[in-house]
């Protein structure tokens, strides 16, 4: 990990002119107004991926302003020649089998992804250096912030490296095999929630389906 901030230009796809400089200011400005809902943070972003001859993979990383991610999504969804072109923000996606063989997937709110069926997600928010564990933690948080549930950091896996179009991000994939059924996961689910409804905050997810992993359940 690289924590050393790019220059502003780096990474911009020779994007960077006038037009972005205004709309990066423009958005660093709204998030330090007081009550605004947007934090401008340091998350990771993908500089290369070394498989070595002893097999070991090694991830590099470095550092962004979230500002600056933003700015440069925003860009690119304009610009029809860059429909395939990654921003290189990375977040995790983290998929969790129940113990009865289920997926599960929340129903999201808001503007990024809205209105679709996605496994607990997150941005790589971070101070300094990060540690050898990062993704593995994060993976616990967001699970237990979006199901309500607490995994072991020796329930997750890496499952792999991906990135596509719908988010312009690269995305480390974790999985974990939780000792939890659907029907609890559910419960969790439901209370915490209800724990944040109490309190007047949004919910991420309005509901969870769970989807069945064997395929002949899958076709049927």
């Amino acid at each position: 990990h690289n924590p050393i901030l790019g220059s502003l230009g780096e990474g911009c796809y020779g994007l960077y002119d006038e037009r972005m400089k205004a709309d990066l200011e423009e958005r660093i400005s709204n998030f330090s107004k007081p009550g605004s809902q947007q934090f401008d943070g340091t998350i990771l972003r993908f500089e290369s991926l070394e498989i070595r001859e002893d097999k070991k993979r090694i991830l590099r990383l470095g550092d962004m302003k979230y500002s600056t991610y933003q700015s440069l999504k925003s860009r690119l969804n304009s610009e029809p020649d860059h429909q395939h072109t990654l921003t290189q923000a990375v977040n995790i996606i983290a998929f969790v089998e129940t113990a009865d063989g289920n997926l599960v997937l929340g129903h999201r709110t808001g503007a990024h992804m809205g209105n679709k069926y996605l496994p607990p997600a997150g941005f790589s928010d971070h101070k300094g250096p990060i540690a050898p564990a990062f993704f593995t933690d994060l993976s616990v948080l967001e699970v237990k912030e979006e199901l309500g549930i607490r995994l072991s950091n020796s329930q997750i896996m890496y499952a792999g490296l991906s990135a596509g179009d719908d988010s312009r991000n690269t995305t480390v994939i974790t999985y974990a095999r939780s000792t939890f059924s659907s029907e609890e996961i559910e419960e969790h689910f439901q209370k915490l929630n209800n724990g944040l409804l109490a309190k007047g905050k949004n919910l991420e997810h309005l509901h969870l389906i769970h989807v069945p992993t064997d395929l002949t359940s899958i076709t049927s």
